[in-house]
């Protein structure tokens, strides 16, 4: 309604004020004229362009006229909001930040937020699908296998990528068959493009998309046993840690996480349907608490909770990053998974010497940690911090935490967590 209100005007503006001036509307009226500019144009342009863009335009032209647009608001918000995430990362950091996030868009910060309520998300865990696996896509990935011998024994691995050889690196770890180096999203469309020209059997798609969906609600329904579970456990669990935070934070929250021995099951139960939910600190520890407050700095008017392991807080610049956090009005809330070692060593210890003397001695060099009362790092700016051992104190420190934050004030939680978890 509008286009055509601001059309009328426009135009009525334009001809009655050259029409008033004296103007003679009958020269306006050059039909040749547009023969002449429209047809070099076409002409042109079908000159420039391979068959397959052409066979492309055609096809969107005739899909938007017919059908209308294929994207709503939802889509461009969704653009915008990752644009502007890719810019600001350009912006602090420089252009060549981005290349990680392009190299492994699946552990990036700005793209791996794919809507957990989509039917075909199975969470961030690969190794359940590693044998029934018949083809593998490896998009702009740098180190899709962890341990790089963890693949699909029977798929066909395809790397898709400008570069997906890698050759700046020392080590070649896709173990790819076949690599398709071009920009990913014409290749993707391409190829497509190809299997539509195969044929596809919709009886055949309809009931694997079933299938794939009755696993996803399988999958909810197992995060969802684990968080009822918890709440009659008598230590605190991650699945606890995180049904209790959703229930306590407002929705326009982000997290921040920096675990490593619980950043598995963390991403499982943090549940986010928006780009803007869930960031990982990049590898290398350490650099978590300034992570978050770029994210807080970012979208002030979110809360934003930092997840972090005990050892990993000590890599941190923590009385640094807490008197930045209370100059620049900066509240985070901070949440320290405390399981009193570095557990990632120990599983390290028990996967290369399961019949070591580690484990049958129970000693760890280099693993316990007798750490520091961390909650009260808070107190230096006049936060909250309080020491977490029973789960029926989560709730209530919680929400202390959360007044805390929204009075300006940064709060830890030294959450005692006992389980030594599993990393991924």
């Amino acid at each position: 309604m509008f286009f055509i209100i601001g059309f009328v005007l426009v135009s009525a503006s334009v001809v009655g004020g050259y029409a008033a001036a004296g103007g003679h509307l009958e020269i306006l009226w050059q039909p040749l004229e547009f023969v002449i500019i429209f047809g070099a144009m076409f002409g042109g342009f079908i000159i420039a362009s391979p068959k397959q863009v052409l066979g492309g335009v055609g096809k969107a032209l005739g899909g938007t006229l017919l059908k209308g647009p294929s994207y709503t608001k939802a889509h461009y918000l969704e653009l915008i909001g990752c644009l502007y995430a890719v810019f600001r990362v350009a912006k602090s950091k420089g252009d060549l930040a981005l290349e990680s996030h392009v190299e492994k868009p699946e552990d990036s910060t700005l793209f791996a937020n794919f809507p957990k309520s989509h039917d075909l998300y199975m969470g961030t865990n690969i190794n359940p699908f590693l044998e029934e696996t018949d083809l593998a896509l490896l998009v702009e990935s740098r180190t899709p296998w962890y341990p790089p011998s963890n693949t699909p024994k029977n798929a066909e691995i395809v790397a898709i990528g400008i570069n997906p050889l890698k050759s700046h690196m020392v080590y070649q770890v896709m173990n790819a068959d076949h690599y398709l180096e071009g920009d990913v999203a014409a290749t993707l469309r391409l190829l497509t493009e190809a299997l539509r020209r195969l044929g596809i059997d919709a009886t055949k798609m309809s009931e694997r998309r079933a299938r794939w969906r009755a696993k996803h609600e399988e999958w909810c329904e197992g995060l969802r046993a684990a968080e009822d579970n918890s709440v009659d456990r008598d230590v605190i669990t991650v699945p606890l840690l995180m049904k209790t935070l959703r229930d306590v934070m407002p929705a326009e929250t982000s997290y921040v996480d920096e675990t490593i021995v619980h950043s598995g099951a963390i991403r499982d139960h943090a549940m986010w349907d928006d780009s803007l939910s869930f960031f990982r600190a990049p590898s290398g520890l350490g650099q978590g608490l300034g992570y978050a407050l770029g994210v807080k700095l970012a979208m002030p008017e979110r809360n934003v909770v930092m997840t972090i392991g005990d050892g990993t807080f000590m890599y941190n610049p923590v009385v640094p990053a807490i008197a930045f956090a209370d100059e620049h009005e900066l509240p985070l809330l901070i949440i320290v998974a405390n399981n009193a070692k570095y557990a990632a060593m120990q599983h390290t210890h028990d996967q290369f010497y399961p019949a070591g003397t580690s484990i049958t001695t129970n000693d760890y060099y280099g693993v316990t940690i007798k750490g520091p009362k961390y909650e009260e790092a808070a107190s230096m700016v006049g936060g909250y911090g309080k020491l977490v051992r029973n789960p029926a104190d989560l709730e209530p420190a919680l929400r202390e935490a959360l007044r805390s934050i929204q009075a300006g004030k940064t709060a830890i939680l030294n959450v005692n967590m006992p389980d030594k978890g599993a990393p991924r």
